[in-house]
This record gives structure tokens, sequence and C-alpha cells, in this order.
């Protein structure tokens, strides 16, 4: 099986000035993956992209 963007991270347990704002999610709406650093804008967006662009199947597991 095939596995395509994946995304690992870790929960911080603290806050992170400017980790989910709106700048971050316009940041990484304007990027195609593999651009900027990784984020979970950036697997979500992809996601997006997928479905309605080239009518991909996507499933998103968190």
């Amino acid at each position: 099986t095939y596995i395509g963007s994946i995304v690992a991270s870790v929960n911080p347990y603290k806050s992170i000035p400017g980790l989910y704002d709106r700048a971050a999610v316009e940041r990484y709406s304007k990027h195609h993956m593999g651009e900027i650093p990784p984020h979970i804008f950036a697997v979500a967006n992809e996601c997006y992209r997928c479905l309605w662009k080239r009518h991909d199947n996507q499933c998103i597991l968190i």
C-alpha cells in the first residue's frame, strides 16, 4: 500500500505563539507541501487540493 503525505507531530503541552494563528493558515495555503517547513496545515492544504483539483480520494487520520 502506498502512503502519501504524512506529518508526525508532538503536542508541546504549552502555547506556542503563531503556531496555529490566521497568519500560519494563510502562509501554508499559498505553498505546496514541501516548499516550507512541515506543519499540519500543509497536510490539510494538500488534502484539500487533491480533493477539489484532482478529484483524488482522501483519508485523514488524526
